[in-house]
């Protein structure tokens, strides 16, 4: 733990927190040979408060805490990257197919309004592709390492399908905690101090506090999820909740993993069989990538040498 850095930063950020003079830079600690700054940290804090607005209902010192985990997992992305590609840079048709995906995501229908919108939080657009072009590369390093593990049984997905062509697609509105435990930690304890904050305030602030996942960046939300694309382990579990419930920790590769339900519905539709089967296989392997993507950072995150300057 970097406890000096902390002091510092509790000090710089959070006595200068939403002032409108600037904050003095000064280097909090290292990364390897990357360093971090007291303005990385208030740049991190802005863009997180641009994407996710829940997270200014947090006291400074979680968003703080929030905002340097943020900023650690997104330097180690761009160390590991650097070992494989010569810059961490798309091309240009790459890069607006991203953006508009992202600000369309947030609700924005063009490239103007999503610049004005960051410009409410001093966050710039700049700050934005940085940001999308490391996990776009991230997750091409990862398929790439990964791509001979992931399992998919087509035929089972096949007969499943093809059980009825008018069916009543039942889909889970989610939200995820994964987190992981230290070496003095154990599972229950963990769980225990997550429950304390999902019971005190909200299972989004928990995922924003304790989360590994790229998704504590959006309060764990997962958003709308076809039922037959998760895992029959998962299923299984939360066939046994209800709405507004959420499933103990089950062991997924990088951690433990919570799930939220937040809402559920069902829609009946003829389906395209080839669509909804391409549609599915795409799903599971996305799953599966993701577990490998943390699994791959906390192996890499083992070897991170943290230190105060």
């Amino acid at each position: 733990m970097i406890k000096k850095s902390l002091f510092i930063l509790f000090i710089i950020v959070l006595v200068n927190f939403n002032k409108s003079y600037s904050i003095e830079n000064k280097i909090l600690f290292k990364l390897n040979d990357e360093i971090v700054t007291t303005i990385d940290i208030s740049k991190e804090i802005n863009y997180l408060k641009s994407i996710n607005s829940d997270i200014k209902k947090l006291d400074n010192k979680e968003i703080v805490q929030i905002a340097k985990n943020s900023l650690i997992r997104h330097k180690i992305k761009n160390i590991e990257l650097l070992k494989y590609f010569k810059e961490i840079k798309l091309n240009e048709s790459e890069q607006n197919a991203l953006l508009k995906n992202t600000y369309n995501k947030f609700g924005f229908e063009n490239i103007e309004e999503f610049v004005s919108h960051l410009g409410n939080y001093e966050t710039s657009l700049n700050t934005v592709i940085k940001k999308i072009t490391t996990e776009y590369m991230w997750k091409q390093l990862v398929y790439a390492k990964y791509q001979n593990n992931i399992k998919i049984d087509e035929k089972a997905i096949r007969t499943e399908l093809s059980k009825s062509e008018d069916i009543k697609q039942k889909k889970y509105l989610l939200s995820e905690i994964v987190f992981s435990i230290e070496e003095n930690e154990n599972v229950e304890s963990k769980f225990n101090l997550i429950k304390q904050t999902i019971n005190n305030n909200s299972f989004e602030d928990a995922a924003l506090l304790y989360s590994i996942s790229e998704s504590s960046k959006v309060s764990g939300n997962l958003g709308w999820i076809n039922f037959k694309t998760l895992n029959k382990k998962i299923q299984n579990k939360l066939t046994k909740i209800n709405k507004g419930q959420y499933i103990n920790p089950i062991r997924v590769p990088g951690g433990f993993l919570i799930i939220k339900i937040n809402d559920i519905k069902e829609e009946k539709s003829k389906i395209n069989f080839e669509e909804e089967l391409n549609r599915m296989i795409k799903n599971k392997k996305n799953n599966q990538l993701k577990n490998f993507s943390e699994v791959y950072l906390n192996k890499i995150l083992k070897n991170i040498i943290i230190s105060d300057v």
